[in-house]
């Protein structure tokens, strides 16, 4: 078991990556949906958004997603002032 130690480190960190890479493309697709969403009003699509930066945790992955969020809003929907301050 110990001989395999430093792989089995090595698969999980993929694994996590992979995990990750995952959840934000699933992420931008929501995005997606609710900026190509015609049943809603700007303002209800400016809420979703911001209420999915809101759920975003402080961990390398909530960075992330928040990344993705900006990213997107920034290019689909310039509109939307998302929150500039740091979160603690």
């Amino acid at each position: 078991m110990e001989s395999t130690a430093e792989l089995r480190e090595d698969l999980l960190e993929l694994w996590r990556v992979k995990r990750e890479r995952h959840a934000l493309l699933k992420l931008r697709g929501r995005l997606n949906r609710v900026a190509e969403d015609r049943t809603l009003f700007d303002q209800e699509k400016a809420d979703h958004v911001l209420a999915m930066f809101d759920a975003t945790t402080d961990d390398e992955t909530g960075i992330a997603a928040r990344n993705v969020i900006s990213e997107f809003v920034a290019e689909s929907m310039p509109g939307i002032a998302l929150p500039t301050r740091v979160r603690q």
